[in-house]
């Protein structure tokens, strides 16, 4: 995944393309104390990559999270939401679902298409709209969706050419709109033909990486984010990085997170 700086109201991040092969983590965060100098030195450098850059500024949700599923199997949205729930315990934000009024993918792409620009939809009887939308379709229904928002040319164009539809590739990426380092609104993509495990893969990474978690370090021993998926669970890591996004304000920057982390998991031994 590649960062770009964007001078417009809603910045929206490139998105991580992600494959199918085996990458599983080595260590598990109970590890830490019996990691050498140079393996802690590893998780603060993979860390820092995730969040951009040493000289780069988190990027993080302030609102309350109000999120719907659009998808045609209804069991999705249960499991989607037990990741939400645990994201919420880390990171403090309250997190609510918004009852989709839409019955499938094909009646949300409707209602998309007539509403204004970045009216993600739905919104519950308060006028309170998902902020967070989780979309599980077909490529084709991606790219009416990417257009309806709109989402940039770069998942537009990618999307419609078709260099992502290939039977050795898995579609997932997210979408975060963003004003400066406050992240208001974001999508998360996954495509409806995956092997359940790798769907559930799929939905678990982008939802994580949504809440500011932007980049990918490939055949890390510790993180789970890579532009390559398996069926795997979120890490030990994973969690403790996210934790320590949220203990500091939108916009600090990623050198303080990544020292915060190796703080937490040190007091943890």
């Amino acid at each position: 995944m590649r960062f770009f700086t964007l001078l417009i109201l809603f910045a929206v991040w490139p998105f991580a393309l992600t494959g199918v092969t085996a990458a599983d983590g080595t260590f598990n965060q109970s590890d830490f104390a019996d990691l050498s100098t140079a393996q802690k030195g590893q998780i603060w450098d993979q860390a820092i990559h995730i969040l951009g850059g040493n000289a780069n500024v988190t990027s993080r949700w302030v609102d309350d999270v109000r999120f719907t599923i659009v998808a045609d199997d209804a069991a999705l949205e249960d499991y989607a939401h037990g990741v939400l729930k645990r994201i919420s315990t880390l990171t403090s934000l309250p997190v609510a679902l918004v009852s989709s009024e839409f019955s499938s993918v094909v009646n949300y792409v409707r209602a998309l298409e007539q509403a204004g620009p970045y009216q993600l939809m739905p919104c519950s009887t308060d006028s309170a709209c998902a902020n967070l939308v989780v979309v599980v379709s077909d490529i084709e229904t991606m790219s009416q969706i990417a257009r309806a928002v709109p989402l940039r040319d770069v998942y537009q164009n990618s999307l419609e050419e078709g260099e992502l539809d290939s039977e050795n590739r898995a579609v997932c990426f997210f979408a975060p709109f963003q004003r400066a380092s406050v992240i208001r609104q974001a999508m998360v993509f996954v495509r409806a033909d995956l092997p359940v495990g790798m769907l559930r893969t799929c939905l678990q990474e982008e939802i994580y990486q949504s809440f500011g978690l932007f980049n990918d370090f490939t055949d890390s021993e510790y993180y789970s984010f890579n532009n390559r998926v398996e069926e795997k669970k979120i890490t030990g890591f994973d969690r403790a990085l996210l934790r320590a996004v949220y203990e500091f304000p939108a916009g600090a920057p990623a050198f303080k997170v990544a020292k915060r982390l190796l703080t937490n998991l040190e007091d943890m031994h």
